[in-house]
């Protein structure tokens, strides 16, 4: 009998900013502005500074939008002539951290020389307005949605209270999806509301109702916490954040992602009080595919845990790689890190030992983060090893350090903690290279689980979830013993978490002590009825001590809590063939649950 066991691993990405200076298609070398030679000594801003405003700086710089202020007039421009020579002269506007001359990425964000010798003439020679007949008409910006009219919205039924002020606030917000059937989202559009209160959002689809349940367990619009719902998953090749001035994601069809019916969305705000009371109702639009994708994609994680960055360091160093185990081509890269971060390097080393650089950052700005997709793919072969090196300056040199006088910096979700984070997404030629992929990515993530939650454990040792990612990651590597031990810490501090129960009835089933198995999942269901693994789970108990009836009952109710439990469903086809004498398909199914 061949029985389904499977669970999906996911990790946490991140992208922050503040404001942005920035357009709707980048800009090309070959801006059609005049050259420079021609209008350096007497520039206006008719003719010569509103194209280059209109084209790189009014998509954020409008009402509504997350820039400080406008700069789509005359009047608007001109008191603020000097600022924008001195931003654009340091390269600090437009907003792109990438340096030039190692890649080329789409919808890249930079001026050229002459458009910012205009600017800096302008400022210099008082900000003349010159002609208006010289002005080109102002630019217009759809007044709804980016890539027009959506195949589905979805809203938030009612807005979130921000309070004038006070310490930022993390809330996750749970929204149904309805759809009819599978539907194939090749686009997805992210529209704040308020884009001044938000600094960055993360997205989740939660093909179960877990999340929806803890939204219900608190009274205001959605639940606290800086962690996503481990119910959510991001769909493949996606890095499913926003940040202001940030384009919808994706468009790409090859790279539609499947939306069960039954699905939630999760949207995760960070949200900075601004000095008055806000209103916080976002909504999302879903452009739809009517084919699946033919990419098959596959997100890859760099990443520091053990990051201690000492009191005075100016050079400390972050490191992590990892060799491919299959050819692949690079997509898109995304680099994540806080404020003590001061330059970041992605490199790829051939098997034959050449170096070809991923991403090279000389000034990282946390204020400005973003993805970047390559104009090309890169091609690199197996073997080859990605890897990522990050800098930090820990001192008073480093203008960006939130600590007067510095303190030590160890890694944490916390804006005054710090991270090491390189998000790559691969295109891959098969389901088999996928499969390795898989198989060489879930022991380095099981490794990293252990080292950031021990490291919690250090400072809290009575921190009962992260007892159980300990005893989770353990398990997946091979370690049933220490897993138990640590899932035992968490229910001494937390005898309600069910999901250490549901983990040790694994390791009690793998083992083949059903009797214990049992236990720990009727535990788990007592604790929290809406746990369907446990309740599948339970059923593959019952299936093999043969007691069909409880095993339907089990895996009929595993289905009522999630009905897009399709192993669920593929183990009651199992039982009936199992009833009906059949021989069992040997590569139909396999318990859910098991990482």
């Amino acid at each position: 009998m061949h029985i389904e066991k499977t669970q999906s691993h996911g990790a946490v990405l991140a992208g922050f900013t503040l404001f942005c200076l920035t357009s709707l298609t980048g800009c090309s070398e070959k801006s059609p502005t005049r050259d420079a030679a021609q209008v350096a000594g007497h520039p206006t801003f008719a003719r010569d500074v509103a194209p280059i405003l209109f084209q790189n700086c009014a998509y954020c710089h409008r009402a509504g939008q997350a820039a400080p202020f406008e700069l789509l007039t005359f009047a608007d421009a001109s008191k603020r002539a000097k600022q924008i020579a001195e931003a654009v002269e340091s390269r600090f506007m437009p907003p792109w951290l990438p340096a030039p001359g190692f890649n080329h990425f789409q919808g890249e964000r930079r001026l050229t020389e002459d458009q910012i010798a205009t600017l800096k003439a302008w400022a210099a020679t008082g900000a003349p307005e010159g002609n208006a007949a010289d002005l080109p008409a102002p630019p217009t910006f759809a007044s709804e949605w980016q890539l027009g009219q959506p195949d589905l919205i979805v809203r938030m039924p009612e807005p979130y209270a921000l309070p004038a002020d006070g310490p930022d606030i993390y809330r996750n917000f749970v929204l149904p999806i309805p759809t009819d059937r599978v539907r194939y989202v090749r686009a997805m559009e992210f529209r704040p509301g308020n884009a001044r209160a938000i600094h960055h959002a993360f997205f989740a689809v939660d093909r179960t109702s877990e999340a929806h349940r803890q939204d219900l367990l608190d009274p205001e619009p959605g639940f606290g916490g800086m962690h996503l719902p481990a119910s959510g998953e991001v769909p493949d090749g996606q890095f499913f954040s926003w940040q202001p001035g940030k384009m919808p994601m994706g468009g790409a069809a090859s790279r539609a992602w499947s939306l069960n019916t039954n699905s939630w969305l999760v949207i995760q705000l960070h949200m900075q009080t601004t000095g008055k009371p806000e209103r916080i109702q976002t909504e999302v639009g879903f452009y739809f595919s009517e084919q699946p994708a033919t990419d098959i994609t596959f997100k890859l994680g760099l990443s520091s845990y053990d990051l201690n960055v000492p009191i005075g360091a100016t050079n400390f160093v972050a490191e992590d790689a990892f060799e491919l185990p299959a050819d692949a081509e690079l997509l898109a890269i995304l680099p994540h890190a806080h404020y003590v971060a001061r330059a970041m390097q992605g490199l790829a080393t051939t098997p034959d030992g050449t170096s070809r650089w991923l991403l090279n950052i000389g000034r990282w700005d946390f204020n400005w983060q973003g993805e970047y997709w390559y104009q090309e793919p890169m091609q690199l072969t197996k073997g080859s090893r990605v890897g990522m090196r990050f800098f930090y300056d820990n001192s008073t040199n480093n203008l960006a350090n939130p600590s007067h006088p510095p303190k030590p910096v160890s890694y944490g979700l916390n804006s005054t903690d710090e991270m090491a984070e390189l998000w790559l997404i691969f295109r891959l030629k098969s389901p088999a290279d996928r499969a390795a992929f898989n198989q060489a990515v879930v022991p380095k993530m099981a490794r990293e689980v252990v080292t950031y939650n021990q490291k919690l454990l250090e400072r809290d040792p009575a921190n009962p979830q992260a007892w159980l990612r300990t005893g989770t990651a353990l398990y997946a590597l091979g370690q049933p013993e220490r897993a138990m031990e640590a899932l035992r810490r968490a229910l001494q501090f937390s005898p309600q978490l069910d999901e250490a129960h549901y983990y040790l009835g694994l390791i009690a089933y793998d083992t083949g002590n059903l009797a214990k198995a049992q236990e720990e999942f009727g535990l788990a269901i007592e604790t929290n009825r809406q746990n369907y693994k446990a309740h599948g789970y339970l059923g593959l108990v019952y299936l093999r001590r043969g007691d069909y009836p409880r095993s339907e009952a089990s895996l009929t109710e595993a289905l009522r809590v999630n009905p897009n439990d399709q192993i669920a469903r593929n183990n009651l086809k199992l039982l009936n063939e199992v009833r009906g004498g059949k021989a069992p398909d040997a590569g139909a199914v396999k318990p859910p649950g098991q990482p």
